[in-house]
């Protein structure tokens, strides 16, 4: 019993999706993540900002990849991966 609940939620896997779409009802593009509802809209995403990227997080990891920063010391957004902010 317990292999059929792995291969039934193994083959539902297969038809999640992680993408989030606001204002509308489907997400346009294959590699968009997250989608507003038309292009002249003024709605968006906050990011946290710091002082300087160098020392924004705790601990340094890979567990980190994919962090977003508004850098204030260049007034730059920067994306943290494999032990880089780049």
């Amino acid at each position: 019993m317990k292999n059929i609940q792995i291969v039934v939620a193994m083959f539902l896997s297969i038809f999640s999706l992680g993408q989030v779409s606001i204002g509308k009802d489907k997400v346009n593009g294959s590699a968009t993540i997250l989608d507003f509802n038309e292009t002249n809209n003024t709605r968006g995403i906050i990011l946290s900002a710091v002082n300087n990227v160098s020392n924004a997080l705790a601990t340094v990891s890979a567990n980190n990849n994919g962090t977003f920063l508004l850098d204030k010391s260049d007034n730059k957004i920067k994306m943290y991966e494999n032990n880089v902010w780049v």
